[in-house]
């Protein structure tokens, strides 16, 4: 499901609301992934990726 999310992320605005430990970080990681390689030019972008915890930084 995870990567049936994602990729429904890069076709349209979702919000993914899952419980604890369904793996919305992990969704998140792969969307950023896979945003770099269609966006990938000789640019120099930055994706900042914001967690509100210690344990969801240390993910």
């Amino acid at each position: 499901y995870q990567l049936d999310l994602c990729k429904r992320a890069l076709e349209e605005n979702i919000i993914v609301y899952l419980g604890t430990g369904c793996g919305k970080t992990h969704i998140a990681v792969l969307l950023i992934y896979e945003l770099g390689h269609l966006i990938r030019k000789p640019r120099r972008d930055v994706c900042i990726f914001l967690a509100p915890t210690v344990p969801l930084v240390l993910q």
